[in-house]
């Protein structure tokens, strides 16, 4: 009868869920700190205190645990912005439709005081809209697509005179400035997490009007 191979220590640290959550936080971290391209594998686990083998066991690649550590973080951000856009009425105002889009990234901003949720925030984000454009598009096709394009939808029902180009330039303004305070470099307004909210919508909804405006020839 053959005897049963013993599991070496290292594999059983590769398999641990606890080794996961470690890559995870490493990566974030590395990721914030060098950006995709100057992220490796190795300086990834090194800071993980793990192996290259652990990290392929549980994510394949580079490419699959760059869009690990954004799902984590964003999911949960991004259901609740589908259930405020889901919400809305046949007819929102502008202002509605901007506050279901925004509300979830400032409240979150304001519930993630650690350390590491403060990089993921002002480094990884930013660094999603900074890197190379062939790949972060369709990582942003997979983390934004259906909020995109219930929030598109709801740009068209609360702005029905406005053509495609027009709500293409709002929507994607709103996004500009959503990560411009995401990435910390509004100052001191966005310590209050309110008020910032009522400056994001207040802007959104005035540079919308003035570009359905602009449309229209007004």
């Amino acid at each position: 009868m053959s005897q049963a191979v013993p599991i070496r220590q290292d594999a059983r640290d590769d398999c641990a869920p606890d080794t996961k959550n470690r890559l995870l936080d490493a990566a974030e971290r590395v990721f914030a700190e060098r950006g995709y391209d100057g992220a490796s594998m190795r300086s990834i686990t090194q800071t993980a205190g793990s192996s290259v083998s652990a990290a392929n066991y549980h994510f394949g690649g580079k490419e699959a645990l760059w869009s690990a550590v954004l799902r984590r973080r964003l999911a949960p951000m991004n259901e609740a912005r589908l259930a405020a856009l889901a919400g809305l009425g046949p007819r929102p105002a502008p202002a509605e439709v901007f506050e279901a889009y925004f509300r979830a990234p400032i409240e979150r901003r304001s519930r993630v005081g650690t350390a590491s949720h403060s990089s993921f925030q002002r480094h990884v984000m930013a660094r999603l809209y900074t890197e190379a454009p062939e790949r972060a598009h369709a990582l942003k096709v997979e983390l934004f697509g259906e909020v995109s394009a219930r929030f598109h939808e709801a740009l068209a029902r609360a702005f029905p005179a406005a053509g495609e180009a027009t709500l293409l330039h709002i929507e994607q303004l709103a996004v500009a400035a959503l990560v411009h305070v995401l990435s910390g470099e509004l100052g001191a307004a966005g310590k209050d997490d309110g008020t910032l909210l009522s400056v994001l919508v207040a802007h959104a909804s005035a540079g919308a009007a003035a570009l359905t405006d602009l449309q229209e020839g007004r």
